[in-house]
Formats: C-alpha cells, structure tokens, sequence
C-alpha cells in the first residue's frame, strides 16, 4: 500500500525562508524515499534557488539605497535650480544689482520659511512684479501685502500679483498705495457676489478710464460690486461701465442741461442717474443713450437709486471708512484652517532645500561628487543584481522541473499515493506562480523604469 502523505507547507513561508523546506524533506525520509536520485536533487534545487533569491534581493537592496540617496539630492538640486532661474528673471526684469538680487533671494527664502507660501511661490510673486515695473525696493515692499492678498482671494500668489498690480497701475496709483487697493479689493468681492478674479478682470477694461473721468478706485470698487450682484461681473461689468463714464454728457444733452455743475466740474454718472430718475427715464430711452453694452448696467444703477435715493452715498461712506485692514483681516482668518498649517510646513521644507541649495552650495557638491564615486564603485553591485535577477528564474524553473520529475517517478514506482503526488505538483504549480511570474514581473517593471538601462550604463562608464 502506498505511504500516506501528512505535511501542510505554506509556499510563502518556504519562499521567504527557504529552511521551511526541511519539513518537506523529513516527511519524506520518514516514507523511506531520502534515499532517491529525484529527493536529494529536490533539495539541492531548492538550496540553490533560496541562495540565488537572496543574491537578487542583497544587489536590489544596494541598488534601492543609491536610488534613495540620489532621490534626496536630486529633489534639493531641482528645486534649487528652479528657484534659480525664476530669480535670475527677476534680476533681468528688474535690472538688480548683485546686492539687490541677493536681497531678493533671501526676502523669497524667508518669505517661504515664515508663510505659508513657498519660497519658489515667492519667486513667482517677484517675477509678476518685476513685470509690472516695480524696481527691487518697491517689490520686497509690496511682495507681503501681495500674499495676504492672495490667501485672501484664495488664489495662487501669481494671480494675485498680476491683479493687484494691474489695479495699481490702471487706476494710476503709487506702490505705497498696494495695501489700498488690496483692502479695497478684498471688502468688495467680500460683500458682493463676485470673487477677486472676477474684480481683477473688471478693472483692466476701465482702470484707465475711469481715472481720466475723475472716479477714485473705491468709487469704482462700489459700482462693480452693484454690477456683480445684478449678475453683470468681469469683462461685462467693466466694459459696461467703461462705456458708461463715456457717454454720461449724452444725458445732460438729451434733457437741455448743462454737463458741468456750478463749480465747473464736470458732472458723473450719478448726477445723471439722478437726472433720469427724476425725468421717469424708460429701458428703451436709457438703451438709446447708453447702447445695448451699457444700457442694462446703468438701468440697474437707477433702480437703485428708486429704492433708496441716498444708496450710493451710504456705500461709499462704508467703503472710506471700513476697506482698510479688509485684507488682513480675512487673511488671519483663513490662516487658522489646517490647509495653511500644512501650506507653512510645505514651505519651510522648501527652504531647508533652498538654505542648502544656495548657502551650503559646496558642501552639496562634495556630497553629490561622494555619492557619484560610490555609485560608480558599487556598479559591479547592480550588474550583479539583473545577473542576479536572471540566475534566480533559471534555477527557479530547474527546481520546478526537479519537483515534477520526483512527482512523476514516485508515480510510476506506486511509493506513495495519489494525494501525495497531488500535492507535489500543487506545490510546483504554486511556486511557479508566485516565484517565477513574481521573478518575471520584477523585471519588467525594473526594465522600465530604466533601472537595468542605468546599471548597464554605469558598468560601462567604469
């Protein structure tokens, strides 16, 4: 009667610990077949495939190490490099000095440890006010009021920068007067339902403009933010309205009145609101003077002022006298989410790399010239490894071939039973699948991602 077989080996065990095998070679000496060609060739296949797996893990682990090193440099040299040359245009745009541009270096690396944008973020808010002409005093001066502008708004520093310049310079303004523009900016999308991009495309149609027709930014400001709760924001508002300061004098005309008050100044949009108001001025009549573009925004402006004859009046006074500290004051309160925690982390990290980018510029070197010699020490380690990687799926598929031969001839000679042989060739049908497919896979995946093209290219550079 054939021998019975009584043994549970777990494949993963035996892959991870090549030993586990023992159990399987002591169940055998105990049917009395120790002493076959086909046993003892099992386990010396299997000896030489635990030895060769460790071979081929022992070469990748050396290789992963070198990765790793040169991951943690190169993140610090690209991110350096990059910071670089967004600066280096900052100095071109601006015409800085050596003094200055190291200045500006610094205020973006501080700005980037201390807030909770980046130094590369800073660098970027630079380069939008380099742009805008702003010299390199006038933009550290303006770069922090721009990034509370920006956390404000919720936009990215660069928006905020090429809005808020964009506003200074069209309603022809002075850097001093950054801080008020971005209050007023921020009081209006705050209270009207718009946001800051809406508000920034707005003024680049009318900025000019309305300067020319004797209106202040917080005059505009208050418009706009009519408009945008009319549903009328953007480019519409700001065309409309542009359109609108222009033809104020076809009111005055239509009606016989005089277009310049007492004093001799000319008359605004809302003294001729007023004038139609009182003349019970139609949608049609205010399309005939205002066209089809400006019509339905001054139209809006009049039902305002049916409801309440003193609006505009009671606006601006708010405006003057509660805009300052708007930007502020709603920066400090969305810097208490976690975002902005997390935001200021990100950014003091940058500026470590930065800090060893620029002020440990020569240490760095060192540090890269040592990892690049001991790489080009070690290439005999990661030619071993694909030598490795191929010598494990060969002896793999020997000890395979091994356990189906002893299968097959505990077979023919009746040794044990069916179940036994059955599980001799689950056991080969696991192995392969998990061993051999999983030797395969490695490979590929390691082919792709160049690793064996970088180890090869290493070896030859030897």
């Amino acid at each position: 009667m054939a021998n019975s077989f009584n043994i549970k080996i777990n494949i993963d065990t035996i892959l991870t610990n090549p030993s586990a095998i023992s159990d399987l070679m002591s169940e055998l000496e105990r049917l009395g077949l120790s002493g076959s060609t086909e046993v003892d060739g099992l386990s010396g296949a299997f000896n030489q495939l635990g030895n060769s797996i460790k071979a081929a893990l022992a070469s990748l682990t050396a290789y992963m190490s070198f990765e790793g090193l040169k991951s943690i440099t190169s993140n610090i040299i690209q991110t350096g490099a990059n910071f670089e040359q967004t600066m280096l245009k900052v100095r071109a745009s601006s015409k800085a000095t050596n003094e200055q541009y190291e200045r500006l270096v610094a205020t973006a690396n501080r700005l980037g440890a201390e807030t909770e944008f980046s130094g590369s973020q800073a660098a970027q808010g630079f380069e939008y006010l380099a742009m805008a002409g702003f010299n390199v005093e006038k933009m550290i001066k303006a770069l922090p009021g721009t990034m509370a502008l920006a956390t404000a708004g919720t936009v990215d520093l660069g928006t905020a920068a090429d809005i808020t310049t964009g506003v200074l310079t069209g309603m022809g303004l002075e850097v001093e007067q950054l801080g008020r523009v971005n209050d007023v900016l921020v009081k209006t999308f705050s209270s009207s339902t718009q946001n800051l991009a809406d508000l920034g495309e707005a003024f680049s149609y009318l900025g000019p403009v309305a300067v020319a027709y004797g209106y202040d930014i917080e005059t505009v400001a208050v418009l706009l933010g009519d408009l945008a709760n009319a549903g009328i924001k953007g480019s519409m508002a700001g065309t409309a309205l542009r359109s609108a300061f222009g033809d104020v004098h076809k009111v005055f005309a239509a009606f016989g009145e005089s277009a310049v008050d007492a004093e001799g100044k000319a008359k605004n949009l809302f003294d001729a609101i007023e004038l139609m108001v009182a003349k019970g001025v139609g949608p049609e009549q205010v399309t005939k003077i205002f066209g089809e573009r400006a019509g339905p925004a001054v139209f809006a402006f009049m039902d305002m002022f049916k409801k309440d004859a003193d609006i505009f009046n009671k606006q601006l006074d708010d405006m003057y006298k509660n805009a300052a500290g708007s930007t502020a004051r709603m920066a400090e309160t969305i810097r208490s989410g976690i975002q902005v925690v997390f935001d200021e982390l990100t950014g003091a990290l940058e500026s470590l790399q930065l800090e060893s980018f620029f002020k440990d510029n020569d240490s760095l070197k060192e540090g890269i010239r040592g990892i690049t010699d001991a790489v080009r020490g070690g290439a005999g380690v990661f030619k071993n490894y694909a030598k490795d990687l191929l010598s494990a799926t060969k002896v793999a598929l020997e000890f395979i071939k091994t356990l189906v031969s002893l299968s097959v001839s505990l077979t023919e000679s009746g040794a044990v039973s069916g179940a036994f042989n059955a599980a001799l060739v689950l056991l080969a049908a696991t192995i392969a699948k998990k061993l051999i497919f999983g030797l395969v896979n490695l490979g590929k995946t390691l082919v792709a991602q160049g690793v064996l093209a970088k180890a090869a290219a290493q070896q030859a550079a030897a």
